[in-house]
């Protein structure tokens, strides 16, 4: 009876699925009936979710006929999402009505929003009759039509042209300089995105420069959340260490601390941390209390790092620790460093066994020199535990 009821249930939402997404004739030609000269919106919406492709010949007789110039631009993207075979033609055409001054004029003399739609679908069936014109709008922008109105019609026909790779280049710089803008916090982030999987800048210039610059925690937000942590360099490192001094959100700057601590984890960037904790705010103080950082040890590193890096990576923190005070005596710096170097020798020659034996032999000796108090905690942590990590990784 259970499997009954669930069948009937299933198929109830299945007809109901298929029915949300189909139109009787009678509402189709009630739809069609209400295509004019000042089409509704809810008009064109339903056109398009339930692809009323019988409406194509009204949109096509009625597109010049369309008293503003948000209805040509949605009739536009109707025509192109119902197949209309003349869509080309018409963008075309359109353009040459805005350029000749046929269309009704806005405040700034142009309908920027329409004739961006237009270049974007020509630019999307790699038609470039018009890109010298699309160039001469960019040109136009900021001196004629404003950043903080215009810049977001701007972008789409421009990520068109960005694909190519005869453009690419030549709209780098107006793609940068829209980015820069900052006409709209809610789409900087997504456009800086965009911008590095389109150019792919490893130095992250221009995704540094606007995170840095830009007032809107929103953008800084959004490119510390989701695009820096996909970069670990020294450039994203420089960037963090200058924001924990300067950003002012708790919940921003506790991010900021914690991608430190954990991918750029070493005692000189753990210190670094320690020396400002007094200055954190209670709030960050009791986050980073809850993430253990009191008791705070390197985090083990990810897969891409091999025993040779590891152990190269133990050997400089065996320096940063006694450049800054952690060991005590430089013959006790001297001694880890003779061990540790043995056991990279034995990596490079490829017996890991014997490497383990020599770092397990270095553990009981920073196990001795941290009870005679010849390194204090901080160095304990990372000289010891670290090791610890490599061993585990050579069993592997």
């Amino acid at each position: 009876m259970k499997n009954l009821v669930k069948l009937i249930l299933i198929n109830v939402f299945l007809f109901n699925l298929l029915y949300s997404q189909t139109l009787s004739e009678e509402a189709k030609q009630k739809l069609l009936n209400r295509i004019n000269e000042d089409t509704y919106d809810s008009v064109i919406d339903s056109i398009r979710e339930y692809k009323v492709v019988e409406a194509i010949p009204l949109l096509e007789q009625y597109f010049f006929r369309q008293n503003s110039e948000y209805n040509r631009k949605y009739f536009l993207i109707a025509l192109y999402e119902l197949g209309s075979p003349n869509v080309k033609n018409i963008a075309k055409e359109y353009i040459d009505s805005i350029r000749i001054g046929k269309q009704k004029r806005n405040m700034y003399g142009v309908e920027i929003s329409g004739a961006m739609k237009a270049f974007e679908i020509l630019f999307q069936f790699s038609n470039y009759d018009y890109v010298g014109l699309y160039f001469d709008y960019l040109n136009k922008l900021s001196m004629e039509y404003p950043y903080n109105l215009w810049s977001v019609h701007f972008v789409p026909p421009l990520l068109e042209l960005a694909k190519k790779e005869e453009y690419k280049e030549r709209v780098k710089p107006y793609f940068e300089k829209i980015i820069k803008s900052g006409f709209d916090p809610l789409k900087i982030g997504p456009y800086i995105e965009k911008y590095q999987e389109i150019y792919k800048d490893t130095n992250l210039t221009l995704v540094l420069d606007v995170a840095a610059n830009d007032t809107s925690r929103i953008v800084r937000d959004y490119v510390i959340g989701r695009i820096l942590k996909k970069y670990k360099n020294k450039q994203v490192l420089d960037f963090y260490k200058e924001r924990v001094d300067k950003e002012n959100y708790d919940l921003t700057k506790e991010v900021i601390i914690w991608r430190i601590l954990r991918y750029y984890s070493s005692p000189e960037n753990y210190n670094f941390i320690k020396n400002r904790y007094n200055t954190f705010s209670e709030e960050v103080k009791k986050t980073l209390i809850n993430l253990g950082f009191l008791d705070y040890k390197p985090k083990k590193p990810d897969s891409t790092e091999t025993p040779l890096t590891m152990i190269d990576s133990l050997i400089s923190y065996n320096n940063q620790c006694y450049n800054l005070g952690w060991i005590q005596y430089y013959w006790v710096r001297d001694i880890n460093y003779y061990q540790l170097n043995n056991a990279k020798m034995m990596i490079q020659m490829g017996y890991p066994a014997s490497a383990e034996i020599i770092l397990q032999a270095y553990e009981n000796w920073i196990n001795t020199v941290k009870s005679l108090a010849w390194i204090n905690e901080d160095a304990y942590r990372f000289l010891y535990y670290y090791s610890v990590y490599l061993r585990e990784r050579l069993k592997v």
